[in-house]
């Protein structure tokens, strides 16, 4: 019995490759990225939760950074050669390489920004800060 395994966008990613270059992807991204992480990005009333799924991914090997407005979540997925000298890869799926994830948020408090990496998922807690927050203003009646 034999695998097959079809990717049915194959020809559409050789279309745009002809069209825009090789940088132009499915995602939608213009960067060049081995490959993206997924994000779930959820705002609050104090706050933004962002989440990355890296399974793979070391810890140790990713990178956040703030400056000004922009958060950038960096970092590399190094493929584990499962494979020995001498045998065939039937189905490789897997993604590796570099990546790299920015997200403009306005008004936050950056000095306060925590990050906590646990089964392959990067939780990020980013604080807004307080005169963004929104409040009710008491009108007084004459």
């Amino acid at each position: 019995m034999y695998l097959t395994i079809r990717d049915p966008f194959q020809g559409f990613d050789r279309l745009n490759d002809s069209i825009f270059g090789p940088s132009y992807r499915r995602n939608g991204s213009e960067q060049a990225n081995d490959w993206l992480p997924g994000v779930d990005i959820v705002e609050q009333k104090d706050r933004f939760k962002i989440q990355l799924e890296l399974p793979g991914v070391d810890p140790k090997s990713v990178n956040a950074e703030v400056k000004g407005d922009m958060l950038t979540v960096s970092g590399e997925k190094r493929n584990t050669d499962l494979h020995e000298a001498g045998e065939s890869v039937r189905l490789a799926e897997n993604s590796y390489g570099k990546f790299q994830r920015s997200f403009r948020l306005k008004s936050v408090d950056n000095g306060k920004i925590t990050a906590v990496s646990k089964f392959g998922v990067l939780c990020l807690e980013v604080p807004k800060k307080a005169e963004s927050l929104a409040r009710t203003i008491k009108i007084d009646v004459d």
